[in-house]
Parts: C-alpha cells; sequence; structure tokens
C-alpha cells in the first residue's frame, strides 16, 4: 500500500468520530442506568439493560474492527518503512512522512485501544449487575415477609 492511500484508509477510520462519541454517550447513560436497575428491579429496567446492552456489543464490534484494522495498517506500514530505508532512492522527505504517518497511526491506536478497554470495562460491569440481579431475584424467593432469610423452609 502506498504512503498516499495509507492515509486515505486511515483518515476514513478515524476522522468520523462517530464511534468515539457513541462510546462516550453509551458509557455515560450505562452507569446511571444500571444504578437504577440496583436500586429498583422492574421490567422497565431489566428491558432497558437488555437494550443497552446490545448497542454496546454492537459498538464493541465496530471499535474491535477500527482497532485491528488500524494495527494491520500499522504493520503495513512497519512493511513500507522497512523497504524504504533499505532502498537507495528513499529520499530524506519520504523517510520523515513515514515517520509522522507511523506516529498518526499509533496516537490513533491508543486513542481507539482505550475506547476499547472502556467498553470492556463496562462490558464486564454489566455483567457483574446482572448477576448481582439474578442473587437478587434468588434469594427474593427465600424471603418471608418480615423479611428473615430462611433457606431450609423453616422460621
Amino acid at each position: 500500500m502506498c504512503g498516499f492511500s495509507l492515509v486515505v484508509e486511515l483518515s476514513n477510520l478515524t476522522t468520523n468520530p462517530s464511534l468515539l462519541k457513541a462510546a462516550a454517550e453509551l458509557e455515560i447513560e450505562a452507569y446511571p442506568l444500571l444504578d437504577e436497575l440496583t436500586s429498583k428491579i422492574s421490567t422497565l429496567n431489566l428491558e432497558r439493560v437488555r437494550r443497552l446492552k446490545s448497542r454496546l456489543v454492537a459498538l464493541t464490534r465496530r471499535v474491535q474492527k477500527v482497532r485491528d484494522e488500524i494495527e494491520q495498517l500499522m504493520d503495513d506500514d512497519g512493511d513500507i518503512a522497512r523497504s524504504r530505508h533499505g532502498s537507495m532512492r528513499s529520499s530524506d522527505s519520504t523517510t520523515e512522512n513515514i515517520e509522522e504517518l507511523e506516529m498518526l497511526l499509533e496516537a490513533y491506536f491508543v486513542l481507539i485501544d482505550s475506547t476499547l478497554n472502556k467498553l470492556t470495562s463496562l462490558k464486564e460491569y454489566i455483567d457483574d449487575t446482572e448477576d448481582f440481579i439474578n442473587i437478587q431475584l434468588g434469594l427474593s424467593c427465600y424471603t418471608y415477609p418480615t423479611g428473615t432469610l430462611n433457606p431450609n423452609g423453616s422460621k
């Protein structure tokens, strides 16, 4: 891949901030919703969390795809740089452009990787909240109206 087409492909991946914006918005929406669910288990709250989790999974896939593509571009760029360094025709400006491109790719990779890590942490938090809700719902089967827990069926 030539340097110009690499830049075009990178800009197509990264100039659209919709993934980063969607991740930030999802994160802002998720934590209060999960807190509300743990304080009030209801069908409405469960449905809202289910929809949120579905959006999270779809967004995580998209962010992972972009991360993988940037990583591939970085690998391809490294191959180009090595071949250019070995060539006698390599000019200083070409080498400089490649180095700038490598730094840009690395910066975008760090940004998208950080976003992926946040989404992964959010998924784990949702999973933990679901586990907590399942425990709460399971325990409610063993609670008497007086509020005492009695798993053996005796008072």
